[in-house]
């Protein structure tokens, strides 16, 4: 269980040792972070893990955001890979060996975007320069690319807001995950909520 912190990301320093053993993330790995629905916090979720796992780890960490661009005139790691580019063009560093980028900026990149991500040997090239690829996948109910990255992942773990998403919801996201043959890990319990002192909370 996570917990959030003032500044908008999540706490993971006392988690991400189990954590990362827990997903045994040894070699080179693609991991998918999606909810079922939009507002439950993937984006923070995601972020969050990719810098504590390279601070926690000394490796690379690729950061592929699905969601759109915050600056829609620069292209997106698709529109690179299609242009026959390197997709150091799209991504940036922002630090302690985090670098992120945008999976499609445009429409045309959107329309693209399933085919790139059923392309292994793309995935593949990207173990080249990245020990690890984080997708902060959209939502279940917003686009079929949050599946197809879940297939495409050694790993996907599921962002649920707590006390929010109803369980039927849960449910049905796992179970269209499990459909698709994509390997969950587990599951984030995102904006969780302590009623009593949490210094007291972790005597329990």
């Amino acid at each position: 269980m996570y917990k959030q912190s003032h500044h908008g990301l999540l706490d993971l320093s006392a988690e991400i040792k189990p954590l990362i053993h827990k997903l045994g993330i040894s070699n080179f790995s693609v991991l998918t972070f999606i909810a079922a629905r939009s507002g439950e916090g993937t984006s923070i979720v995601a972020r969050s893990f990719a810098q504590a796992f390279a601070a926690e780890t000394g490796k690379k960490v690729l950061l592929i955001e699905s969601g759109d661009s915050e600056n829609a005139s620069d292209p997106g790691i698709v529109e690179v890979a299609a242009s026959g580019g390197n997709i150091s063009e799209a991504i940036i560093n922002i630090g302690s060996g985090v670098y992120v980028g945008p999976w499609a900026s445009s429409a045309q990149g959107k329309g693209m975007s399933g085919r790139l991500i059923q392309d292994k040997s793309f995935w593949q090239s990207l173990s080249q320069n990245f020990d690890v690829v984080v997708i902060d996948a959209p939502a279940l109910q917003t686009a079929p690319d949050g599946i197809a990255f879940a297939q495409a992942s050694h790993l996907c773990v599921l962002v649920v807001e707590a006390e929010a998403t109803r369980k039927e919801v849960v449910q049905n996201l796992h179970d269209t995950l499990t459909t698709a043959n994509a390997k969950i890990a587990g599951i984030v319990m995102n904006k969780r909520k302590f009623y009593i002192p949490e210094r007291l909370y972790k005597r329990l």
